[in-house]
């Protein structure tokens, strides 16, 4: 499975969760902060995903380089 993959997925299924706790939870306090709390699960999902993407060009350009021991 690839990263894009795997982070469609996961966005996919906060965005169902959002959406039942639209649907089921009524207006008020509660429904803000489970929507936050998705919310930052959704940001924390996307950093993530954006840091795995960095680290991997990180170590791809540090194989090119060439070794300065010796």
């Amino acid at each position: 499975m690839t990263p894009k993959m795997k982070l469609g997925i996961a966005l996919g299924a906060l965005a169902v969760l959002a959406v039942l706790a639209w649907q089921t939870i009524e207006p008020g306090k509660w429904r803000n902060f489970t929507w936050l709390v998705l919310g930052f699960f959704a940001f924390r999902v996307a950093i993530g995903a954006l840091r795995s993407r960095y680290d991997g060009e990180d170590a791809q350009q540090q194989d090119v380089t060439p070794d300065k021991q010796g």
